[in-house]
């Protein structure tokens, strides 16, 4: 393994930091916010609800991808030019996907909820039970979709995009992220030395990487496993 080419310098790993601290704060506000009490609502069932959101949803998924994107924007002049080219686009194209994923479980709710001023045992069994299915029909359509969302940045530079799994993107992935979350990792993963770095920077290969850029990725971070498959299309 080569991965130097990945690392990201120290002024770049600051401002990383940096700009992670509310990310941070929101996550740990978030998980505080969980288990307040709500006016209306019985704290089992808002407690319940907002486990369900974090646990069944890609609410955390996005918060490793607002982590990661703010990592990126860091790693050199030229990435951050390329903020205002995806700037143009992105927003669109992943506010689609999350609003499948996240705005869609929450509909129903609303709309069961909607003018109550106490919640009934009723309702509040009903979206006791619509809120978690929903999350999981709707992570499923969002992690389908990830992969054709994500290759739509697939001409940004490898190196960069690598670069940006480094300091806050690993730490939110492998602690908050990652458990109980579907991960979408490419054919070559199991060769590799499967650590949580590994797991990381592979998944963002298979997603945001394109497929002719993907040889660059794996030539550099694990070449032994390039010189393996270059070896046998030789002899095809």
């Amino acid at each position: 393994m080569n991965p130097e080419i990945f690392e990201s310098n120290t002024f770049s790993l600051i401002l990383s930091w940096l700009f992670s601290i509310p990310l941070i704060l929101m996550i740990i506000a978030f998980s505080i916010g969980v288990f307040a009490k709500h006016e209306g609502v019985p704290w089992a069932l808002s407690t319940w609800l907002g486990i369900s959101l974090l646990i069944f949803s890609p609410v955390r998924y996005l918060i490793f991808q607002v982590a990661l994107a703010s990592s990126y924007a860091v790693q050199s002049f030229g990435s951050a030019a390329s903020v205002f080219v995806l700037a143009l686009y992105v927003p669109i194209v992943f506010g689609i996907l999350y609003f499948i994923g996240i705005g869609l479980p929450i509909l129903p709710v609303l709309a069961i909820l909607k003018d109550s001023k106490s919640v009934t045992f009723g309702k509040g069994l009903a979206v006791s039970i619509i809120l978690p299915v929903a999350c999981i029909i709707s992570s499923f359509v969002f992690y389908w979709a990830l992969p054709y969302a994500g290759k739509t940045i697939g001409w940004l530079k490898v190196k960069n995009v690598m670069k940006a799994t480094n300091g806050p993107p690993a730490l939110i992935y492998n602690n908050f992220t990652s458990p109980l979350t579907p991960v979408i990792l490419p054919w070559y993963f199991d060769d590799t030395p499967q650590k949580d770095i590994d797991v990381l920077r592979c998944h963002v290969a298979a997603v945001y990487i394109s497929q002719k850029k993907e040889g660059y990725f794996v030539k550099h971070q694990y070449p032994d496993i390039y010189k393996k498959v270059v070896a046998e299309s030789e002899k095809d």
